[in-house]
């Protein structure tokens, strides 16, 4: 959605009237505007999200969802423990970088390894890759609150944990499988 805010902007701004209207006036209008523009720009609507999840995890409930214009981040239950076919599962890092330099999403499968190792051994193959999984989780982590980023952090570490990548939307998901949860982050990394 935030490819069309700008633009819908400056049009508006190139349609009030520059005569006639008095500058505190112009002002006025211009701010209430640009409060009601900016309100609908999001980056993401969860409706969207939950359709991107329910392809790779069987989904549960919203406990948390918020996105803005340069991020979106969720925590949703799921009801089950597995990853659904949908998705691409990984048992290497480099069949991960041939899916992902592919566009592909992947759900890295790699024995024990918690998710800050596996972006570490991503990183180390191929810096590019790395860093865009990187932006992802790290913009879409600032639309958490303080304490969920805490978890977030905590999930990163786990050894139970399952990292979800999409490349095309720079979308990252950790899906904690004993406690039958998924976060999801997007930053605005275009």
């Amino acid at each position: 959605m935030v490819q069309w805010c700008l633009p819908f902007f400056q049009r508006l701004m190139a349609t009030l009237p520059s005569r006639g209207i008095g500058l505190a006036a112009r002002a006025v209008v211009v701010s209430s505007l640009l409060s009601l523009v900016l309100s609908g720009c999001v980056l993401d609507d969860e409706a969207a999200v939950r359709r991107q999840l329910a392809g790779w995890v069987v989904l549960g409930d919203t406990t948390y969802f918020k996105s803005q214009r340069q991020c979106t981040a969720g925590l949703f239950h799921t009801k089950g423990r597995n990853i659904k076919s949908e998705i691409s599962k990984v048992r290497s890092i480099g069949q991960a970088l041939r899916l992902i330099g592919k566009g592909r999403a992947v759900a890295f499968r790699l024995e024990g390894m918690t998710p800050g190792e596996v972006h570490k051994q991503l990183d180390l193959a191929n810096r590019t890759i790395g860093l865009g999984m990187l932006t992802s989780g790290l913009g879409g982590r600032n639309c958490l609150t303080p304490a969920l980023q805490d978890e977030f952090a905590l999930a990163l570490q786990g050894q139970d944990v399952i990292v979800l990548y999409d490349p095309k939307n720079h979308a990252l998901a950790l899906f904690e499988r004993a406690s039958k949860r998924v976060f999801y982050a997007r930053g605005d990394v275009g």
